[in-house]
């Protein structure tokens, strides 16, 4: 690619990413904030005019202002959309994000267990067509990230999703062959916590830990932005950390951290405990109205909760861990016992987390996932083939 188009393409981007900081800016001021010439940004407005991604409108004169209204930039809202979707155990989500990265519409239907991936990206396909009809007559689909959970390869290949029971399945190539914008997939954890750090300007400017907690444990990390994967893609397993080698039934296979803190782990131990089977929104409730049974599982589940919380400081040294996932609500009623625990355990003087609940809710993967989507059009490192 000759010089001077990838520096138009990183200009284009450079305006795009401008506008979305500051919705409304005069040609003037885009020009100085950028240090590009008059002649340069005009061919660039142009462009981006003729594409439907920027709208230009009039200042409308105040009451000191005199002469003709100023002409002003912004983003066109309707002028592109980002899809995310997860796929959960029981559950298919699909949301879409517009051009100035605001929620537009989600739609979320059952899965039913036992689901071959056939029978889910079919179903999905169908997900997409219904979303599409919700969005303007005409719009442009520039991508689609897709969340899984369990272990992606950075080639996309699903190696193992114990809770989905997927084997060896090539995700990426897959979902890419049922659509005609461009699909990703990434572990539902990492975009959980993309989504976490785009679209909460607060933590613009910290390292971020997420730690999704549902039928299973997963936990992203973003570090200067970008999502923290390893060598092999699979960084942030830590529901897989072993934290005793036979449990109380020494049955001989290990038990690992979500074994104690998932939320089947959390019903289970209620069980257990009272015999009785109740749903999670059950037990919250009970909890709230100060139930022993319910409180004496809370302390359990808060201190094996802050051992694992206690792994991820150590392994990442973030500046805030946000729980995400089902289990974010009963999170929020043991936060304060967490870290108590969590401040007994830690060694004197290391760096304390800051805690934090998810502010995307049930959804943060599908919205993560289109908010990573929506990054790339915005990233000038794409340009040159670095992911961000």
């Amino acid at each position: 690619m000759a010089t001077s188009a990838i520096a138009r393409k990183i200009n284009r981007i450079r305006v795009l990413r401008t506008l979305l900081q500051s919705p409304s800016m005069s040609r003037a001021e885009v020009a100085r904030d950028l240090g590009l010439t008059k002649s340069t940004l005009s061919n660039v407005v142009g462009d981006l005019l003729a594409d439907n991604l920027i709208v230009e409108h009039e200042l409308e004169n105040g009451p000191s202002r005199v002469g003709r209204p100023g002409i002003m930039l912004g983003l066109n809202a309707n002028g592109a959309f980002f899809l995310g979707v997860e796929i959960s155990v029981g559950a298919l989500k699909v949301a879409a994000l517009d051009l100035t990265a605001k929620q537009v519409c989600l739609i979320t239907k059952s899965l039913p267990g036992g689901a071959t991936p056939r029978l889910a990206f079919a179903r999905l396909k169908r997900m997409v067509a219904q979303l599409f009809q919700q969005l303007p007559p005409n719009s442009e689909i520039k991508g689609m990230g897709v969340g899984l959970p369990g272990f992606l390869d950075t080639n996309g290949v699903l190696l193992h999703a114990p809770h989905l029971g997927w084997r060896d399945v090539r995700a990426r190539d897959e979902l890419q062959s049922l659509f005609q914008w461009p699909v990703f997939v990434d572990n539902d954890a990492n975009l959980s916590a993309f989504g976490e750090w785009y679209l909460n300007q607060s933590l613009r400017n910290c390292q971020v830990a997420l730690v999704s907690v549902s039928s299973g444990v997963g936990c992203g990390f973003i570090s200067d932005g970008r999502i923290v994967r390893g060598a092999h893609g699979l960084a942030g397993e830590v529901g897989h950390i072993v934290v005793n080698e036979k449990n109380e039934k020494l049955t001989p296979q290990p038990v690992t951290l979500e074994r104690v803190i998932d939320k089947d782990a959390l019903l289970e131990a209620y069980r257990d405990h009272t015999g009785a089977s109740i749903s999670l929104k059950q037990l919250i409730a009970a909890r709230r109205a100060g139930e022993p049974a319910a409180i004496n599982i809370s302390a359990i589940w808060s201190k094996w909760m802050a051992y694992g919380l206690l792994s991820v400081i150590y392994a990442y040294d973030p500046d805030v861990i946000v729980i995400a996932g089902d289990i974010a609500e009963f999170f929020e009623l043991c936060k304060e016992l967490v870290q108590s625990h969590l401040s007994k355990i830690l060694v004197d003087g290391y760096p304390r987390a800051r805690l934090a609940t998810s502010t995307l809710g049930i959804d943060s993967c599908a919205i993560g996932a289109a908010a990573y989507t929506h990054r790339m059009m915005f990233d000038t490192m794409m340009i040159e083939g670095i992911g961000v």
